[in-house]
């Protein structure tokens, strides 16, 4: 596996595809897919670098699933663990690349937000396609409700949230569950603002998930949310 500070020196002494080629060259493609993963999320959090971060990311992703194709006929538990990451890797970029966060020293243009689009649609595949279950399946719906929403796609977005709540209500994880509904009802008020009865149901939401495991920290999505869609535009797709 590529030591991360050797990523990083090759990233700053030379360039990302200098960088991508030090990875690739790792004999255990899992070692390899892990190492895309790693420095993708250092750029990230450390560096504040979203478009490295990006690039890095959809090189691990294209690199897992290309791999995964050649261990299918050898090693299913080897092509299973390569799509996983790849699926991880996917994930992260569609999340890093929604404004909904609001993370201190990330801009995110128009094309990264393309980009997160495109990522969130191909993280629920995998989480179909690999039967992840349904956590999974309610995260990756959320995931792309969000970038329905960047896009105005509201109906998509409520659609999106509702398949998000069910998922997390059959998983059991009910903080999960109101969060999706937290979202959708969020959406509701994009499309008809000031409604009083959809602020209602926001507000009982909230209440419930105030007693809840991470249930503040869900209240504070959807207000940094709402803070964030309510000052811009959301970009036509």
């Amino acid at each position: 596996m590529a030591q991360l500070e050797t990523v990083l020196q090759t990233l700053e002494r030379q360039d990302a595809f200098a960088a991508i080629d030090l990875i690739v060259r790792d004999a255990d493609p899992i070692a390899a897919a892990k190492s895309f993963l790693e420095v993708m999320r250092h750029l990230y959090w450390q560096k504040k670098n979203l478009a490295l971060s990006v690039m890095l990311a959809q090189a691990g992703a294209d690199f897992g699933l290309s791999e995964a194709v050649r261990a299918d006929a050898s090693d299913a538990a080897v092509a299973l663990q390569l799509r996983s990451i790849a699926k991880g890797l996917l994930y992260d970029i569609a999340s890093f690349t929604w404004p909904g966060w609001d993370e201190p020293g990330i801009l995110i243009t128009p094309t990264d937000m393309a980009i997160g689009y495109e990522a969130a649609k191909g993280n629920l595949r995998l989480a179909r396609d690999l039967n992840k279950g349904d956590l999974p399946l309610s995260r990756a719906h959320w995931m792309l409700a969000g970038h329905q929403l960047c896009g105005r796609d509201y109906a998509g977005a409520e659609q999106s949230y509702a398949l998000a709540a069910k998922h997390a209500a059959l998983a059991g994880a009910k903080s999960e569950e109101l969060l999706a509904a937290g979202f959708g009802r969020l959406t509701d008020l994009f499309i008809s603002p000031g409604s009083v009865i959809t602020q209602q149901q926001l507000d009982l939401i909230q209440q419930d998930l105030r007693r809840l495991e991470n249930g503040p920290e869900f209240i504070g999505q959807m207000l940094t949310a709402m803070r964030v869609f309510s000052a811009r535009v959301p970009v036509a797709r």
